[in-house]
């Protein structure tokens, strides 16, 4: 899924006075401070026809489809986009209310589309292109339907117009359409001091009359597939991101030749992806703007700039190319790629190159805000690995305009880049270099893998020694309870902790007895026994006569059974190998803690975060002091003698550069502080 956003020019010149930067510090603080007493955690519950999880990004907001089919939408509101009513931003996902069940979201830059299951699109944000398909051009802060739509199977949103693909193959369009990205759909001048400065069409107009099998919407143009594996595109061609050798715009769907059997597009702001399935595996083209170094072909400068032909991605990488996910910003990309390795057969020595179940992020282009997570490197011109490491499979990647959201299979989420608006999801505004974890529901229950089993025994003294391999898990710590059943038909029930044995007496050695021990985390804390994933196993005593094991009880022997609230791809591996799942991101110490009773846990002192607020607030008002008074050289800094203008213009650079340090940790501490009080509500 792909964000299309506009560029826009920051005015970043302007200079406050030192009066106004203490009244907006001040602000600042006392804002936020309500803001922490605010929080607040909501929870979907599970619906009945779960869904892999998604994510999306746009120009600074940010979403998610949740495992059990929640929507969650977060980052800038400025036109209503994150559907938070008056808020300017929301620093972390915010679950939002639609009347159906979500299937695929789509952001551009300042607008938001979702599909849900049965065929209707939902919009919200910004509207003066009728990009909301309302029939009006009054932005929404909550998400409205569109109306006067077939059933919809794929929905794509540009920078200011919207997609979307019909059952029977048909387009229709909305939204601007100044450079033809609607492919001539009836539309309406946008008049500024009597001047025309756009087209724009306030209501969904069909534009492609069938055989379009998907669709994807860049910054001002558009594109589809159809199935004979054929790529269409028009709107803006400026930047060739049209892909047909000219840079003229066009306003009907035109050919692009050479590419052929794609099975996959995506588009950026002003370039594009096309996934060709080849005999050899995946080939992946690109074509339009390369001055950051976005398609990966390792040419930016002079005639590179504009690639106006489908150009080859290389990837220097073991095996044939397979792409599960990719996804394109503003100018930088995301993609999940398969791991392969060589391995050699002892006996003949023939190599073949075999998949190992995980895969790379390989990411390239625009890193001005560290949005590939790569730390401090301004941009990549080809495609790189990310830590050079590989990782459980990724469920969803989305890039957006200087922020990344990155969605593992192990259910975690995380994000990097730009944060100014809260689109990164951190409860923060600040940027992140470094992939961070977004703190999000856990509904992966612990299991075991297929060939796992338990291990029984009675000791010298005739007591049952009962052991298990440790059941896996996604990100936390894992705790057991224990059945146990006699060919007498006692039952004891007991809990265990994290341990992964059990010593009980007062059992009989020469009684069959069938054992099953169920695996729960934190989050599953308070599901029954019969929710949870399990581990069959079996006692049966040197003397016993053989008999049928079914007819003594209603349990298997042994075996493991993998049960599931809601639907997703995380699975155990067979034999205990990934017992902890890798991410390329730091895991929260949230997920590593013990299950402690109400009594055990450590409030946050109250007291301490008022002093640390304090404490924040009076050096933030110390020098902003400072600095005042030195910029009008007031005589009360210096009683003794006044010095000369170059020492005052020596300190005042120097209380500049102390100030602009203090601005980030005391951001931080903040934020530290808003995340402690969150945590004490939880």
């Amino acid at each position: 899924m792909s964000i299309k956003i506009k560029k826009l020019k920051l005015n970043t010149g302007r200079h406050l006075s030192a009066t106004h930067q203490k009244s907006i510090c001040l602000l600042l603080v006392i804002s936020l401070i309500f803001a922490i007493s605010s929080l607040s955690t909501v929870e979907a519950e599970t619906t009945e026809t779960p869904a892999y999880a998604q994510s999306a990004a746009g120009f600074a907001h940010s979403a998610q489809i949740d495992y059990d089919g929640s929507l969650y939408l977060w980052g800038d509101n400025t036109y209503g986009q994150s559907s938070a009513g008056t808020e300017l931003y929301v620093d972390e996902p915010l679950i939002v209310d639609i009347p159906s069940k979500p299937i695929q979201v789509s952001l551009g830059a300042w607008h938001t589309m979702v599909l849900t299951e049965n065929g209707d699109i939902y919009t919200c944000g910004r509207n003066t292109f009728g990009q909301l398909g309302s029939q009006s051009w009054e932005n929404s802060n909550k998400l409205v339907k569109v109306e006067g739509l077939p059933p919809i199977v794929e929905i794509a949103a540009g920078s200011y117009h919207s997609l979307a693909l019909a059952e029977d193959g048909s387009i229709w369009g909305w939204g601007n359409n100044t450079y033809g990205q609607l492919a001539g759909a009836e539309s309406e001048d946008l008049v500024d001091n009597g001047q025309t400065v756009a087209s724009r069409v306030s209501k969904p107009e069909r534009i492609v009359d069938g055989g379009a099998s998907s669709i994807a919407a860049g910054g001002h143009f558009s594109l589809y597939l159809n199935d004979d594996g054929e790529v269409y595109s028009w709107g803006d061609n400026s930047k060739g991101q049209l892909g047909i050798g000219t840079t003229e715009n066009q306003d009907v769907p035109v050919l692009i030749d050479g590419i052929a059997d794609t099975i996959r597009i995506e588009a950026g702001y002003e370039y594009a992806f096309a996934l060709v399935q080849t005999e050899a595996g995946h080939k992946l083209y690109s074509w339009g703007d390369n001055s950051l170094g976005q398609l990966g072909i390792n040419r930016t400068g002079g005639s590179g700039a504009i690639i106006s032909r489908p150009a080859d991605v290389e990837f220097n990488l073991t095996g044939n190319l397979n792409i599960s996910e990719i996804s394109a910003g503003y100018a930088h990309v995301l993609a999940a790629v398969d791991e392969k390795i060589t391995v050699e057969d002892p006996q003949t020595e023939e190599e073949t190159v075999v998949p190992t179940g995980k895969q790379f992020l390989v990411v390239w282009g625009s890193n001005s805000f560290g949005q590939l997570g790569a730390g401090n490197i301004q941009l990549s011109e080809k495609p790189f690995i990310l830590s050079e490491a590989s990782y459980m499979p990724f469920d969803s990647l989305a890039a957006g305009g200087n922020h990344s959201i990155v969605m593992s299979s192990t259910g975690q989420m995380a994000a990097a880049g730009r944060g100014n608006q809260g689109q990164l999801g951190t409860v923060s505004i600040i940027d992140r270099s470094e992939l961070t974890l977004i703190e999000t529901k856990d509904h992966i229950l612990p299991a075991w893998g297929s060939a796992e089993t338990i291990k029984t025994e009675f000791n010298k003294d005739n007591e049952l020694i009962v052991s298990w391999p440790q059941a896996q898990n996604n990100r936390a710590a894992t705790y057991y309870r224990i059945n146990i059943v006699t060919e007498s038909g006692q039952i004891l029930k007991l809990e265990n902790n994290d341990r992964t044995s059990r010593t009980v007496k007062n059992l009989n050695p020469e009684e069959a007895l069938s054992i099953t021990i169920y695996a729960y985390d934190e989050a599953s804390l308070d599901l029954s026994n019969e929710q949870l994933s399990l581990i069959y196993g079996s006692y049966i005593p040197e003397s016993e006569k053989p008999v049928e094991w079914s007819q003594l009880f209603s349990n298997p022997a042994s075996g493991t059974v993998q049960n599931k609230l809601v639907e997703y791809k995380w699975q155990p591996a067979p034999t205990g190998q990934n017992s902890m799942p890798a991410v390329p991101w730091q895991q929260s110490a949230k997920y590593n803690t013990a299950i402690r009773s109400e009594d055990d846990r450590q409030p946050v002192s109250t007291i301490k975060i008022v002093f640390m607020i304090v404490i924040s607030l009076l050096i933030i008002v110390a020098a902003n002091w400072l600095a005042y008074n030195f910029r009008h050289q007031r005589f009360l800094l210096y009683p003794l003698h006044k010095p000369s203008e170059e020492k005052i213009s020596a300190v005042k650079n120097k209380l500049s550069t102390i100030q602009q340090k203090i601005a980030n940790p005391t951001k931080q501490i903040i934020d530290m502080l808003k995340t402690k009080l969150k945590k004490k509500k939880d």
